[in-house]
């Protein structure tokens, strides 16, 4: 048997983080805070907290992109795969549970359930059972496609202090509730106090071995997502079919399913199979959701019925529906379900196109062989509307940030998330200070000459490209030397030319 044998490198890797504590520590408002700053696209939050997260919506949901399932059926450990299940066919980037305590004790009651069912009464038997289930919750969590977050509550205990002579009852978190050796599975790990202090327990980022902060929140987000987004693609790309098929690990009954819905559609499975591995999706649901939001090329009429990739038979337009053992769907503020894709969603909502416009759209995008979904998304993160339909189409495939110039707009400033990104980022790599400036200057100008002791300003698309070149260090280490020789040519007076 051959193996493949390759240079250790760090790869790029979704966050996985267990944060401990117990009662009005802060678990949940920092597990919130902590997910807005790791993406820029929509969060789950999965409520077993009897609908706590709702509580921090004015503060923190003010742009809607929190959603929440806060009415699961039960506890089971099935019930939360489901979920996390439905999470990731819906396209969401991170999921927030609050809290995975409700998991333990939805598996114990399955165990007294499976004892009862069995002649024998005995529990310890009916762990063969319920142990499988609980084993696949975990590894749902492991392989979800984005950003997992997790609350645990903890056994407590008061203990007396001393504050100033006097013995003063404190509670203290202990052990968590939940199976033992869970935190083995998580790459951060966090207790939390009465003080709303948060201490990192364990890391696998020596940034953050002995980090302590209290009410931690934007800054810390940021950080995660610098160390998170640096390094290689988190998996190689791959060719054959055959590869990708096997590693998105599809029941053999769904392939025929999936080939069938894909050629309805107007699409090669083969292909398809290809391109959704290589753009990020993972397993079964990945796959799915993949060839659920594939335009239909086949020009059949809306009324036509074709399966889905779940089996049934469902329109173009897809909906989820919630069943016994699964989470219903998250729905807008507007009422709206969230599998609309965020690109046709900006296109009908903020540019409000006339359907012979969206179609000009699709039209612009197919014949530069782009997706129009995903091209409306880039150009939302670039934009200021109200903007002209002719510019919109001259913009397909383009960099917008370009075609702003050229016809005399200003294009959008960087994000405050975004230069927080690219500091993280860089001081993740061990550059700071006017090294750091100097490597943003380098990768974000043509045709300039740095200002060491200045942190460049930059539009969104330039701070994108920033980010895009950082997710390999030896990138900024060459960045580095090329702004040092360029300030040293100039006579290290670092005056702007162009």
């Amino acid at each position: 048997m051959a193996f493949q044998i390759k240079k250790l490198s760090k790869s790029r890797k979704k966050i996985r983080m267990a944060i401990f504590g117990p009662t009005g520590c802060g678990k949940t408002y920092t597990s919130l805070a902590l997910a807005r700053g790791l993406v820029d696209e929509d969060i789950l939050v999965i409520d077993t907290e009897r609908k706590t997260a709702g509580l921090y919506a004015e503060e923190l949901n003010y742009d809607g992109r929190i959603h929440v399932i806060d009415d699961l059926p039960n506890f089971s450990p099935e019930t939360y795969t489901a979920a996390l299940q439905q999470a990731a066919t819906m396209g969401f980037k991170c999921v927030v549970i609050d809290s995975l305590s409700h998991a333990w004790e939805g598996a114990l009651e399955e165990v007294d359930k499976a004892a009862q069912r069995s002649k024998s009464g005995n529990s310890f038997a009916a762990w063969k059972e319920v142990t499988p289930m609980h084993n696949k919750m975990v590894d749902e969590i492991l392989k979800f496609p984005g950003h997992v977050i997790v609350t645990m509550r903890v056994k407590t205990e008061w203990v007396m202090e001393d504050v100033n002579g006097k013995k003063v009852p404190r509670k203290v978190g202990l052990q968590p509730r939940q199976k033992d050796g869970i935190e083995y599975e998580f790459d951060f790990t966090a207790s939390m106090d009465q003080e709303n202090n948060f201490v990192m327990d364990k890391t696998r980022a020596k940034a953050f071995t002995g980090f302590v902060e209290k009410r931690p929140g934007a800054d810390l987000a940021a950080k995660l997502r610098g160390w998170a987004e640096a390094g290689g693609e988190p998996d190689e790309n791959l060719s054959d079919p055959l590869l990708a098929l096997k590693a998105f690990n599809v029941e053999q009954a769904s392939v025929q399913r999936l080939s069938e819905l894909c050629r309805a559609k107007g699409h090669k499975f083969n292909e398809t199979v290809v391109a959704a591995w290589n753009s990020g999706h993972r397993g079964q649901a990945g796959l799915a959701a993949y060839i659920e939001a594939l335009e239909d090329l086949s020009g059949k009429p809306r009324d036509h019925q074709e399966p889905s990739a779940n089996g049934s038979q469902s329109s173009p337009v897809t909906t989820t529906t919630a069943t016994a053992t699964s989470a219903p769907p998250p729905s807008t503020p507007s009422g709206r379900n969230t599998t609309d894709h965020p690109g046709a969603t900006w296109l009908r909502d903020a540019l409000k196109l006339k359907p012979a416009d969206l179609a000009k759209f699709k039209e612009a995008c197919k014949a530069k062989g782009l997706n129009w979904k995903e091209e409306a998304a880039r150009l939302a993160r670039h934009v200021a509307t109200p903007i002209d339909l002719d510019l919109l189409l001259d913009s397909v495939g383009r960099s917008f940030e370009g075609t702003l110039r050229e016809e005399g707009h200003e294009p959008s400033p960087a994000s405050e998330s975004q230069v927080a990104r690219i500091k993280a980022t860089c001081e993740g790599f061990g550059f700071t200070g006017e090294d750091l400036n100097l490597i943003v200057w380098e990768l974000s100008h043509d045709e300039v000459v740095p200002v060491p002791a200045e942190f460049p300003e930059m539009d969104a698309g330039q701070a994108d490209k920033v980010l895009a070149a950082l997710t390999v260090a030896d990138v900024a280490a060459q960045a580095l030397g090329r702004a040092k020789a360029a300030v040293a040519e100039h006579n290290g007076q670092g005056v702007l030319v162009g």
